[in-house]
């Protein structure tokens, strides 16, 4: 076990903004190890992010997304990111859900975070940052998997692929009954983000009732066509459960009362019946 946590320490080490630093300083101005830790040392006494940093979030250190799997980790490139560890509605999971379920909150959250900042958490770096053994952590994944919960972790995002966006899944909670508010939070989104993604896709879904083709919607919405087709199939998937059908119809039906659909796009533009 000890030789396990010397190990994990010495992982863990190249993953922080001194080293990440020192790296650029030897490789772009070709410095020696000394020159380019004094430098970093010295920069660092000058400069002082902290008022950068809302209550409850650190920087940390993480490998860029365009890292391949299995390349040594001293080799990779780095980039300093801002996760929320902490929130003050964290307390209020922890009261009426338990410790368990906080902890998963948060390693979505962070996990999520990380992704759009284009870096990806290990294991490890979840362990680390949560003060958690590795093993506690795959357990929660684990959970986290059979929850039908997507968790872009480093070895998820390159074994099976980048999954679906963050979009995505902040709809599939939302239809599986999850509220607004806490999915921001388990997502690390704004509230407004969050209802502009519920209206996007209760207006991708509309127009596809009326006919109208991925590429169109995409066009007059601005979406990608990629999110759009995720939409659709998203749509499709529950619609066929029982339970949740009544749900989405009348959300989609709430979303056109409302008139939301602004742009239209031209007649020739609809699928051939």
């Amino acid at each position: 076990m000890l030789y396990e946590e010397n190990i994990l320490a010495q992982r863990l080490s190249v993953k922080n903004d001194s080293f990440t630093m020192i790296n650029n300083l030897k490789e772009r101005y070709a410095l020696s190890l000394a020159e380019a830790e004094s430098l970093d040392k010295e920069i660092r006494n000058f400069f002082n992010d902290s008022s950068y940093l809302e209550d409850g979030q650190e920087f940390y250190t993480a490998i860029h997304i365009s890292e391949p799997a299995g390349k040594p980790l001293k080799n990779c490139k780095t980039k300093r990111i801002i996760l929320t560890l902490r929130c003050k509605q964290d307390l209020q999971v922890r009261a009426n859900e338990g410790l368990k379920a906080l902890y998963k909150i948060i390693i979505s959250r962070i996990c999520w975070q990380a992704l759009q900042q284009e870096t990806l958490l290990t294991q490890e770096d979840i362990a680390f940052l949560l003060y958690m053994s590795r093993a506690s952590v795959k357990r929660l994944l684990a959970e986290l998997k059979k929850e039908d919960q997507y968790i872009p972790t480093r070895g998820n995002y390159h074994d099976i692929g980048p999954g679906t966006s963050h979009k995505y899944e902040a709809l599939k909670m939302y239809i599986k009954g999850m509220e607004p508010s806490d999915i921001a939070r388990r997502l690390g989104h704004a509230l407004n983000s969050i209802e502009r993604y519920i209206d996007d896709f209760a207006l991708v879904v509309s127009a596809a009732q009326e006919d109208y083709s991925s590429v169109a919607i995409s066009r007059f919405t601005g979406l990608s066509e990629k999110l759009v087709k995720e939409y659709l199939i998203l749509f499709d998937r529950y619609s066929l459960d029982d339970k949740l059908k009544p749900f989405l119809d009348d959300l989609i039906a709430d979303f056109k009362n409302r008139k939301l659909l602004k742009k239209t796009p031209h007649k020739t533009e609809r699928i051939n019946p």
